[in-house]
Formats: C-alpha cells, structure tokens, sequence
C-alpha cells in the first residue's frame, strides 16, 4: 500500500512537472508575448496572502487616470513594503511563480523589479494601451534590460471583470518589411492593430497566473461585472546583453559584498560588548567581595551574587552571535538582513555593557554595604536585579530583529555599488526600482497623486517628421498617378470621339 501511494504521488509529480515545463508553452509566450499559466499557484499559499493583498489595495489603492481624466484603476506601488507576508510571497525565489518566470525568461537570473496592485471597481473604463517597460523607462536604465510580468487574479474572474487583453507579437524588437512600410506612412499604433491578433484573459481561475512580455502592447477593458476585479502583479527583470547590465538584473543578496561585513559585524559587537560588560561587572564585583572578604569570610558566597549575574551578560552575547551566525547564507544573504543583523548584534552588546556597568558599581559597593549591614541585602538584590533586566531587553529585541529579518529584501534588483557607478548618468542611489521609481515619485503617488498614466507610447520627433514627409511623398506620387490615369483615359475618348 505504501509502495503504491509512493508510486503515485510520484506519477502526480511528474504529471505537474511536465505540465508546466512545456516546452511549447515557452515557445508560445516567446512568440505572442502572453500566456496563461492554469493552476500554478498553490491554492494554499495564495490564500495566505490573498486576503492581506485584498485589504492592502483597498486601503492604499490611488486612483489612476487617463487621458480624458476618467479613473481607469486603483493602483498601490510595492505592496511588498506594506506586509511581511506579502514581501516572503513576493521574494520566495523556490516557489512555482519564481521558477516559471525564469524559465519564460531562459535564465536563473532574475531580480525582482517592482510588484503592484491594481483595483478595477464595478463600472470603471477601460485601461489606456501601454508597454509596461515603456511606461516606468526601463530602456533608459539599460538597453539590454527586460522583464517578464505575472498578472495573478485574487478571485476567479472572466472578460466581464475587465481582464487584461494584449496585442499579440507586440513585444517584438525587429519587423518585417511590410510592417516597417506601414509604420512609416501611418505610424506603429496603427500597424500594430491592423497586424496584431488581440487576445484577452478569460476564464481565469484562483491560482491561474497570466503573463506577458514587458513590452507586449496590452490594457484592460472595463469593469461590468459587480465585484471589485483586483489583481497582483510581479515585474521580473533579467539582461539580455552578454556584456551583463551593469549589474542591475543581478540581486542585491549576490551583489552587495557589504551585506556579509554587516552581518559578521553584529556577531562580533553582540559578543565583544556583551563580555565587556560581563568583564566589567565580573571584576568591579570581585574587587569589591575580595575587599569585603577580609573582615567577613563567612560571607563571599553570599556576596557572590553580582558576579554571577555579570557572567550571564556574556551568554547573551554568545546566543545572538551563534543565532546570526547561522543565518548567514552566502549565496542568499540580502543588505537588509545584513543591516538588521548588525542592529540586533549592537542592541544586544550595548545593552549588556551598560548593564554590565551598574552590575559592577552596585555589585562593589553593595557587597561592602552588605558587610556592615545584613538589612541591606534585599535592596541589593533588587538593584541588580533591574540591571541585569537591561541586557535582558536588548536580548528579546535583538532576537526578535535577527529571527524576522531571513528573507526579507530577498531577490530585489540591483544594488548599490553600480547606481554609484551610474551617477553621471542616472540620478539617484539604490536598487534598479529606486533609480526607476524615486522617493519622489512614491511619496506623491502615496499621498494621492499619481504618475502611472503620465507615460504613454510617445514617438520621437524625428520619427514623426519623417512619417510626416514620407506619406507626403508617397500621397504627391498617387496623386500624380491617378492624374495621369484620368488624363490618359481622357485621350482614349477623345480619340474615339
């Protein structure tokens, strides 16, 4: 019995696996720029973070506008910085939707770009047309750069929601020639409708994920149905130069060299400070009980409480730095752990020093006081005692810190060193989404104003000009054409006359 059920939950597996290993179903997405991926997402796991996501878009969705001025959508920028939950499903990088992104991409190498929620409300319009890469300028951070977008419904959901619909092979770099010809006499918009085939989520499903391309030509159409159609969705960034991106499809955690100095640096302050403060305590303590133990030999066990609650500052040093130290994963250690690492080492190291300070100075003159009055003993006692209650809060604050900060900031794109190195170019520090989306920009568009809509599919001048002479050319040609059809018509008649 046991055989067979291992048997078939292996077949299970395999089944799923080949599923959504497809080879067809990348080659279909790499070709029309969307695709639908049925039951991908454990319904377990959505279901822990949907209704967080649920509640986040209400209470942070900015209304987004378009051209008429119309409301389009409710739109909230990095939900992962609003909840713990959100952000480990968004940077779990062994889960389904990860791994289906890199294969849709061809490469492991994928980094987080941003993620957002959008809020469709019963009777709000349609979407404007747009290319997500174009809309946030992604080619003006690089070139080489691209993404891969998964669009996850948060309830089952059809047309009449307002899905997202795509102009197939949109996402294309390189045209035919009768394609180039139509966009230089009446522009791209115009070829792409005229050439595309549009297609429209449908049918979608708790646990469905639809993709695309970022820079598949896609909007929504408007909400008819009488629920409110929200949806999350996940930018993931990757490079196609071989020259590498200057490092912005690489994740902070493997990026960052700085995160690992951090996180060796809270081991070393949690141990160094907190035996320091033990050290301190442990001899003003024995200075005092040796002092005391001339006159009162009878008494040096009895005084050799202080010393003993020195001694315990240490151990708090000791059990953070083990705990830190065994977080500390080299291949996925991120600048936010390595950060909170080195915080929580220094709340637990300063606190015990400075309850290793008092422990001393009460200590040494508690136990002379002591000496010469036994009634003193409880107070001293009781002194010690809320000393030693310092180093005791800074453990529980330290450990808390050390134990929530694993796998927080996880798989976000790039990094610090190379927006230094870009400085000249791009203004701005952080990872690729601060240099895409600035502190600027988040404040506004969380106070309320919105930018989203403000960048749409815009043609360069020069290409306008041009498109303008061509079909000025191409409109004198047929038009001296059809003149002389009708002047040699003409001729024929008068000949026949």
């Amino acid at each position: 019995m046991a055989s067979l059920s291992f048997a078939l939950a292996v077949a299970l597996t395999a089944c799923e696996a080949s599923l959504v290993k497809d080879p067809s179903f990348e080659q279909d997405f790499r070709a029309t720029g969307w695709a639908i991926s049925r039951q991908l997402l454990p319904t377990s796991e959505l279901q822990a973070v949907s209704a967080r996501l649920e509640s986040l878009l209400s209470e942070h969705g900015r209304r987004a506008f378009g051209d008429d001025g119309s409301k389009e959508v409710r739109f909230t920028f990095a939900v992962h910085e609003l909840d713990g939950t959100v952000s480990d499903f968004v940077s779990k990088d062994t889960g389904a939707l990860w791994q289906q992104a890199a294969r849709l991409a061809g490469t492991e190498r994928l980094c987080i770009l941003m993620d957002r929620g959008f809020s469709k409300d019963p009777g709000d319009p349609e979407t404007h047309w747009h290319r997500d890469d174009e809309a946030i300028g992604l080619p003006n951070l690089h070139p080489g750069l691209r993404t891969v977008h998964a669009w996850i419904p948060l309830v089952a959901m059809g047309k009449d929601f307002g899905t997202l619909r795509y102009l197939l092979g949109t996402h294309r770099r390189q045209y035919g020639w009768f394609e180039s010809l139509l966009a230089s006499l009446w522009g791209w918009e115009f070829t792409w409708f005229l050439t595309s085939r549009t297609e429209q989520d449908d049918n979608l499903q708790f646990g469905d994920v639809a993709w695309h391309d970022g820079w598949t030509l896609h909007s929504a159409g408007s909400n008819q149905a009488a629920a409110v159609r929200n949806g999350f969705a996940i930018s993931y960034a990757y490079c196609i130069d071989p020259n590498g991106c200057r490092g912005f499809n690489q994740r902070v955690s493997q990026k960052d060299p700085s995160s690992a100095f951090f996180g060796f640096m809270g081991v070393t302050s949690a141990l160094v400070f907190a035996n320091l403060g033990a050290a301190y305590g442990t001899a003003k303590s024995g200075v005092g009980i040796a002092s005391m133990g001339v006159m009162r030999p009878d008494m040096i066990m009895k005084s050799i409480i202080p010393v003993v609650m020195a001694g315990v500052l240490g151990i708090y040093g000791l059990i953070t730095a083990v705990i830190i130290n065994g977080k500390m994963d080299a291949a996925n250690y991120s600048a936010y752990s390595g950060y909170a690492h080195l915080g929580a080492g220094l709340t637990v190291g300063m606190s015990s020093l400075a309850a290793g300070l008092a422990i001393g100075i009460v200590g040494d003159a508690g136990v002379r006081a002591n000496a010469q009055q036994p009634r003193l003993f409880v107070g001293m006692i009781l002194i010690l005692i809320f000393a030693e209650a310092l180093g005791l809060y800074g453990l529980i604050v330290g450990l808390v810190v050390a134990s929530t900060a694993e796998g927080k900031g996880k798989g976000l794109c790039t990094p610090y060193a190379q927006s230094r190195l870009m400085e000249s170019e791009i203004d701005g520090e952080g990872t690729a989404a601060d240099l895409l989306f600035d502190k600027q920009w988040r404040e506004r568009h969380r106070n309320g104003e919105n930018d989203y809509s403000k960048n749409m599919i815009t043609e360069p001048f020069a290409q306008q000009a041009t498109r303008f002479v061509l079909r000025s050319v191409v409109g004198a040609l047929c038009g001296l054409g059809v003149h002389a059809l009708i002047q040699r018509c003409r001729g024929k008649e008068d000949k026949v006359a």
